[in-house]
Order: structure tokens, then C-alpha cells, then sequence
């Protein structure tokens, strides 16, 4: 009897924990957000930055997927993206940065430019 009140409970806590996360909620994956930038960065020879990737679902619900993405740069002479998603400007010039994530099959990708040295 304890044993089955236990598993009972233990499914209780599953479903409710899943709900509170956003799982079996029927909101699907609508696109990925780059925090604390707009769609444009702008550094100076030399700098790196961090970048942090939110996956936004259709109820609003986001949540970091930064270590989950995958960057690529459109000019590695001009900035450079680590697998972790920290940008280094390399020489004065404009490039675009790649970002793809993919789950459960639905994938999602966005874009940010990068300007290194204009104000240099």
C-alpha cells in the first residue's frame, strides 16, 4: 500500500513538474531570441563578448538554450564564434553570425551582425 501511494505521488510530482517547465503543454518552438542584444553587436578589435540564446515557444515560455546552440560565422577574419557562443572580434569589417538550434525535430535559427571598429 505505502509502495503504491509512493509511485502515485511520484507521478503526481512528474506531471506537475513537466507542466511547470512547459513539457506536455502543447506550445511548440517559435523562434530563438540573442538577450541583451538587438540584432546588431558592435565591439572593437580585440573584444569578446558572451552571447546567450533564449528558445521562445508560442506561449511566451523561453528558456536558455545557449549550450544547446550551434554558432558558425560568416567571416572568420573578421569575428570568430566559439562552441559556447563567445564572439571575438578579430580585425575592423562586418560579419554575421549563425545561430541554429534544433529540438525534438523543430529547429529554430536566427542571425546577429557584428561591426567591429566602428568607433575606433
Amino acid at each position: 500500500m505505502k509502495r503504491k501511494l509512493f509511485l502515485v505521488g511520484l507521478v503526481l510530482v512528474i506531471i506537475v513538474a513537466g507542466l511547470l517547465t512547459g513539457c506536455w503543454s502543447g506550445n511548440d518552438l517559435v523562434g530563438l531570441k540573442v538577450d541583451n542584444v538587438d540584432s546588431i553587436l558592435g565591439l572593437s578589435v580585440g573584444d569578446t563578448y558572451q552571447l546567450q540564446i533564449a528558445a521562445i515557444y508560442e506561449n511566451n515560455y523561453s528558456i536558455d538554450v545557449t549550450t544547446y546552440c550551434y554558432f558558425c560565422s560568416g567571416d572568420n577574419h573578421i569575428v570568430s564564434v566559439s562552441d559556447g557562443g563567445e564572439v571575438t572580434a578579430i580585425k575592423k569589417g562586418i560579419a554575421t553570425i549563425f545561430i541554429d538550434y534544433e529540438e525534438t525535430g523543430i529547429s529554430a535559427g536566427t542571425r546577429l551582425i557584428v561591426i567591429v571598429g566602428l568607433d575606433d
